[in-house]
């Protein structure tokens, strides 16, 4: 399965709370030629009735949805499915040199219920991702992100399922803080 993750915008980083609010868009794809529609063009069909890797952030905590849960599934079985949502995500900060700080915030997803030998979760060759320009947390400054595909460990000592992880890092901008 091919994954690209956008972050289109982080609204809130709550320091209190550890976690952060952004708007995220996922593209989905992978092959399935047992879902083909078997004409000439694509077809829609919902994530349901199909076979899925079942998909699930790790550290979501809230989501509201904008898009339906439908698939495109071309005639070869190519299956795409987008999704975009606007949520909450957990995150554990290092707050020891607050407000002089620098954290890495995490989007994991994982594959629920396969193993990395059933289903492997990779970066898509054509845009494995990106996040915006401009953003509307103001107090931070976006230092770089990234995307990697890696076995996700949920518990230590637990068997590692399929992953993917999107991170970026930034930095508290401490002036804004005292003005």
């Amino acid at each position: 399965m091919r994954i690209a993750i956008f972050v289109l915008d982080v609204d809130e980083i709550n320091t209190a709370n550890q976690n952060f609010d952004a708007n995220v868009y996922v593209e989905y794809r992978w092959r399935d030629p047992r879902a083909g529609g078997g004409g000439a063009d694509s077809v829609a069909r919902s994530l349901h009735d199909i076979w899925h890797p079942r998909i699930l952030i790790v550290n979501l905590q809230r989501n509201w949805r904008a898009f339906p849960q439908i698939v495109e599934v071309s005639p070869d079985g190519e299956v795409t499915y987008y999704q975009r949502a606007w949520a909450t995500f957990s995150q554990p900060l290092n707050l020891e040199k607050f407000p002089f700080d620098r954290q890495v915030f995490t989007i994991q997803l994982a594959s629920a219920g396969y193993t990395p030998d059933e289903v492997e979760l990779l970066t898509d060759p054509d845009s494995s991702g990106g996040i915006a320009q401009n953003l509307s947390v103001a107090d931070w400054d976006i230092l770089g992100w990234k995307v990697e595909s890696a076995p996700f460990v949920p518990v230590p000592g637990e068997e590692a399922v399929p992953g993917i992880s999107f991170t970026f890092e930034a930095e508290r901008k401490a002036g804004l803080l005292y003005r």
